[in-house]
């Protein structure tokens, strides 16, 4: 019997953007409006397994979408939540449970 594969993948991907780019900005200074070019940072891209992507400004903002934790698991063909991801490294997992226990280390 052949044993199907799950198509499993993370439901966002969050991209750092280097660099900056301008920004106009119109204040009022005077009682006049005036505008200026200002430098920001270029923010953030997420992806998602859809194909679709999005823009984020700030990290405020991928906060404010619940997006600037670790991502969970989707099924691609059901669309269900696998898991959420373990925050610790595969490593540290195998040592923490292979460390012995306080019982273990007193005897």
């Amino acid at each position: 019997m052949q044993q199907q594969q799950m198509d499993i993948k993370p439901a966002y991907e969050v991209e750092v953007l280097e660099g900056t780019v301008d920004k106009e900005v119109t204040r009022m200074i005077e009682g006049k409006l005036e505008t200026e070019i200002i430098q920001v940072p270029k923010g953030y891209m997420v992806y998602f397994p859809s194909g679709h992507s999005i823009g984020v400004a700030t990290y405020k903002d991928l906060e404010d979408l619940g997006l600037s934790e670790a991502p969970n698991l989707v099924d691609m063909e059901s669309g269900d939540t696998i898991s959420k991801p373990s925050q610790h490294s595969l490593k540290s997992e195998v040592a923490r449970k292979t460390k012995p226990t306080r019982k273990k280390q007193e005897d």
